[in-house]
This record gives structure tokens, C-alpha cells and sequence, in this order.
């Protein structure tokens, strides 16, 4: 078989899991709103309650940057909001 080439590697490492996908994603596109949110979203199926968290809040905040589609700020703030919602119900059970 033909071995692998460097950039192959690279992607088989990023696309290990959600969690290495999103966080490199994220090194790639860290001020992108959507790109923050589902690596919040990773973080969070990977127990990460915390660092989920700071990752929902800088998507809101990357939302806000003045570049932003109007759109994507709406969608960004709903699902983070609705993801905290549900996060804290989670935790008070």
C-alpha cells in the first residue's frame, strides 16, 4: 500500500473525533461565531462543562463584531442560549 502523506496525516488526526475536528477548526476560524458554538457543543459531549461554557459566551461574543450577518448573530445567540437552558437544567437534576 502507498504510504500517507503529511497532509493526510493531518487530516486523519483532525477528523479523529468532534472534539479534534472543532478544535482545529477553531485554530483555523476563531473569531467565526458557528465554529465556536460547535466547539462548545464538543467540549460539552466530551464533559468539558466548563470549557463548553467559555466557548458559547466568545461565540456571542464573536457574533457581535460589527462583520457579522445579522443572521448568523440571531442563530448563534439562539443556540447558545438554548444550550445554556439546557445545561442548566441538566445540572440543578
Amino acid at each position: 500500500p502507498a504510504s500517507r502523506t503529511s497532509s493526510e496525516n493531518v487530516r486523519i488526526r483532525t477528523w479523529r473525533s468532534n472534539l479534534t475536528l472543532w478544535q482545529h477548526a477553531v485554530t483555523i476560524a476563531p473569531q467565526k461565531p458557528r465554529v465556536l458554538h460547535n466547539y462548545g457543543l464538543a467540549l460539552l459531549e466530551a464533559g468539558e462543562i466548563n470549557a463548553a461554557v467559555t466557548q458559547f459566551r466568545a461565540a456571542v461574543t464573536a457574533a457581535e463584531a460589527p462583520h457579522v450577518p445579522a443572521w448568523d448573530r440571531r442563530i448563534t445567540n439562539r443556540d447558545v442560549v438554548g444550550n445554556l437552558k439546557a445545561l442548566r437544567g441538566a445540572l440543578s437534576r
